[in-house]
């Protein structure tokens, strides 16, 4: 009789464990688990961990102002005959061609 209550308590302490282990939510980019409803900053994403396996990451990076206009990183642009580009930490970049 003990015996079996010892199997009996084993096997519910693992059932017990392993229910946790599921309601530990999702992985979230940098790798870690996380419980649904927990919100990172991840380099320049900010992800949250939504339902048990899914997350939803947003890119937060700042963008470029450029004569009073926001640009995001990696978008180009055009002022006048020079092309311009929007870099990480806010820097823009234009070709120094002049115009014709």
């Amino acid at each position: 009789m003990v015996w079996y209550l010892a199997s009996l308590l084993f096997v519910l302490s693992a059932a017990i464990v392993s229910a946790r282990t599921l309601d530990l939510g999702c992985r979230l980019p940098d790798g870690h688990w996380y419980e649904v409803g927990t919100t990172k900053v991840i380099s320049c994403s900010q992800c949250t961990c939504v339902a048990r396996g899914r997350q939803s990451c947003i890119y937060i990076c700042p963008g470029c102002e450029y004569k009073k206009i926001n640009y995001p990183v990696g978008e180009t642009f055009r002022d006048g005959c020079i092309v311009c580009m929007c870099q990480r930490k806010q820097q823009v970049i234009c070709s120094s061609e002049e115009c014709l």
